[in-house]
């Protein structure tokens, strides 16, 4: 290969095995962040911690010296592979590039680029939604509000500000207009 894209590769393909096939190929390697895991020692997502733009080491997730140390020595190893590879990062999100012009492994790529996800908007847009809404067994003329994540426990996923946009929209919109509503959670 030329290139390899690596996505979410959580116990799977580690920093080592991508530096591996570096040498083996003299490919370039990309990851691409979905969430935070590309530039940490472990975690999926840092809430307040900044510890990714340094080494990770007082990591506030373990409450154990010896698992800090566990994910700073996590972090190294990462941070070694991905030099060695010349590994770059390609971010998914105006979010996660923020992250990664800040980040430890990624702060000196001189450029980064987000790619949004990977949707194909050519496929994926609103031009066929009489065809979709009959695909789906949807009523006509109906407005139909999409959300891809209904974990009301995990803060960061944002239901509270979706529940309180769909209040929102409830209070605001006509008494015709709500019976045309329809909300789909997958």
């Amino acid at each position: 290969p030329e290139i390899i894209l690596v996505g979410m590769t959580d116990s799977f393909v580690t920093t080592k095995t991508r530096s591996d096939l570096h040498e083996r190929t003299k490919c370039k390697i990309f990851m691409i962040t979905m969430d935070m895991f590309p530039l940490t020692g472990g975690c999926h997502y840092a809430w307040e911690c900044k510890g990714y733009q340094s080494d990770c080491s007082d990591c506030p997730a373990c409450n154990k010296q010896e698992d800090k140390r566990w994910v700073s020595r996590n972090f190294q190893i990462k941070h070694e592979h991905i030099k060695k590879a010349g590994i770059k990062v390609l971010t998914g999100s105006g979010w996660t590039y923020n992250q990664a012009r800040v980040s430890t492994f990624f702060r000196n790529q001189k450029e980064i680029y987000n790619c949004n996800s990977l949707i194909d908007t050519a496929l994926f847009n609103n031009k066929h939604r009489k065809y979709a809404k009959t695909l789906f067994e949807l009523q006509e003329g109906s407005k139909v509000i999409f959300t891809g994540s209904w974990n009301v426990n995990d803060k960061r996923k944002g239901i509270t500000y979706w529940i309180d946009a769909l209040n929102y929209i409830y209070d605001t919109i006509n008494d015709d207009l709500k019976e045309k509503i329809i909300v789909l959670v997958a």
